[in-house]
Parts: structure tokens; sequence; C-alpha cells
């Protein structure tokens, strides 16, 4: 399992900064770190979500190989 520990300061000073730069956008640490908790929160879960997609796309496409393999081996037979 990945032992990857979540930075919120940093993440919070990344998006206040990219706020600045993108969106001209000037708001204080502390205005920034629930904001960014509360985005983090809604990014990981679509992102998981997508993720877990993209491994049922995965498993669908190797249980279609297999079975394709399984029946050449029973034509074969």
């Amino acid at each position: 399992m990945d032992s990857y520990k979540f930075d919120l300061i940093k993440f919070s000073s990344e998006v206040r900064e990219l706020l600045k730069s993108e969106l001209e956008i000037s708001v204080g640490n502390m205005e920034v770190v629930p904001f960014g908790e509360k985005l983090y929160k809604l990014v990981r879960a679509h992102a998981y979500n997508e993720g877990v997609q993209d491994a049922q796309r995965l498993l669908d496409r190797k249980l279609s190989d297999i079975s394709e393999q399984l029946d050449l081996l029973l034509q074969h037979e």
C-alpha cells in the first residue's frame, strides 16, 4: 500500500497561487485552507471514480481476450 501523505498546506498554497495567477483573486492562508480541503475532496472523489472506471474497462478487455483464447483452444481440440 502506498504511504503517501497528503499535504493540505502545500496544496492550499498551490491553490492560492493558481487563484491569483489565473483568476486574479487574492486570498489569505487562513481562507484558502478550508477551500483547498473541499476542493481536494471533490477532485479526489472524481479521480477515484475515473480510476475505478478505467480498471473496469481494463478488466472487461482482459476477460474478453481470455474468452476469445478459450474459444480458440476449444475449436482446435
